[in-house]
């Protein structure tokens, strides 16, 4: 009866955070919007206007992952079905890259090859620019802890001083990692336990709109 008792609450408790977690969301986005609209500016050009850009359409998210995984075939294999199952949800997805690194032992003269990740960082901080500079956006949620994306931030900051704007910049912490520099240069903040990690992830299977069934992996379990 006990265990019985104690598994109910820990189910509630999660429930309890991710009602806390989307409210808090819901209240940031509404709170970008309607400083948006008080602004005391001048008017921005509105769509129809000539020079105006182009109506904002319903946008999809944009996940920037890391490049795909080389040199291990179950994993990469894991690796696509996860993707598949990601852009069936409708997200866009955009891989970086592995570029190859020949290393040398000083010591023996053994020769290695090895791989650095590129690209990833630097694509997501041009996309919250261009999607800021085109007026797609008028919040951006960055989930990171990646302290050069403060750079991406002051970009905004510019754009929004030129045009009489303010876009709202949120950065939801992955567990355990934290950035002070770039929690200083955001609007607001939140970190993302393991919990809400848990609770977001895809159920046992996803269907494609080919009706291709993605099923996670055993190993994830």
């Amino acid at each position: 009866m006990l265990g019985r008792d104690s598994g109910a609450r820990q189910v509630e408790s999660r429930r309890s955070a991710r009602r806390r977690l989307r409210g808090r969301l819901q209240h940031v986005l509404r709170t970008a919007r309607t400083r948006r609209q008080a602004l005391p500016l001048a008017r921005p050009p509105r769509h129809g206007d000539a020079g105006a850009p182009p109506a904002p359409a319903a946008r999809r998210a944009q996940l920037l992952l890391g490049p795909p995984i080389r040199d291990d075939p179950p994993a990469t294999a894991r690796q696509q079905v996860y993707l598949a199952a990601l852009e069936c949800s409708g997200a866009r997805v955009v891989l970086g890259r592995f570029q190859e690194q020949k290393c040398r032992c000083r010591a023996c003269g053994h020769k290695w090859r090895t791989y650095a990740e590129k690209q990833s960082d630097v694509a997501l901080a041009a996309a919250m620019v261009d999607d800021v500079a085109t007026g797609r956006v008028d919040a951006v949620m960055v989930v990171s802890a990646d302290s050069d994306l403060c750079a991406a931030v002051h970009v905004i900051r510019r754009i929004d001083a030129v045009r009489g704007t303010k876009t709202r910049v949120v950065t939801a912490f992955p567990p355990r990692r934290r950035s002070e520099s770039l929690r200083q240069v955001s609007d607001a903040w939140l970190p993302l336990g393991d919990a809400i990690v848990r609770q977001s992830q895809f159920p046992e299977v996803v269907c494609g709109p080919d009706g291709v069934e993605y099923r996670r992996p055993a190993y994830w379990n």
